[in-house]
């Protein structure tokens, strides 16, 4: 449990500081700069989008710890979930320079607790972007052959990586 609440003070704190210090250096006349001022208004929207998520990330481990999540399994379209992921995953990607690219089809699904599907496909696009190198891409797409029979979801960073 020590090693969680750490872990969690410091996925909290790096967010927290970038917003500190882009609003610092606009206070100090940084915003007299439209070019800057514009710049740094997105990396504190994009740092405060994080720090949402993460939040969001520590209610659900509550919930989940709780037994208070219901599961609700049902068939869940992978492109939707995907599409509104990059969308609030865009300026995180723009800022490391990292392309997000997805090969998924309309009819691309899978039997699964939407909810939860988001919150694992996030956290593994998160770090896609995160450790990515500068110029990459995460690409997802979906495969069949599964040894359960069903459909799955891959994530990866391209250029040969690891996904």
């Amino acid at each position: 449990m020590r090693d969680f609440v750490l872990n969690a003070a410091h996925e909290l704190k790096t967010p927290l500081s970038s917003i500190l210090g882009y609003a610092e250096t606009l206070a100090q006349g940084a915003a007299s700069d439209p070019v800057m001022r514009d710049r740094f208004i997105e990396r504190i929207h994009a740092n405060a989008r994080r720090l949402g998520r993460l939040v969001e990330d520590l209610l659900t481990l509550g919930r989940i710890e709780s037994g208070r999540w219901p599961i609700e399994r049902r068939e869940v379209r992978l492109r939707e979930i995907v599409g509104r992921l990059f969308t609030s995953l865009q300026s995180e990607a723009e800022g490391r320079h990292v392309r997000l690219v997805s090969g998924l089809g309309a009819s691309d699904a899978v039997r699964a607790d939407e909810f939860a599907l988001e919150q694992i496909l996030l956290n593994l696009l998160d770090n896609a972007i995160k450790y990515n190198r500068d110029g990459g891409q995460v690409t997802v797409s979906s495969c069949r052959g599964f040894s359960s029979g069903g459909n799955g979801t891959r994530a990866g960073r391209g250029g040969g990586g690891p996904p």
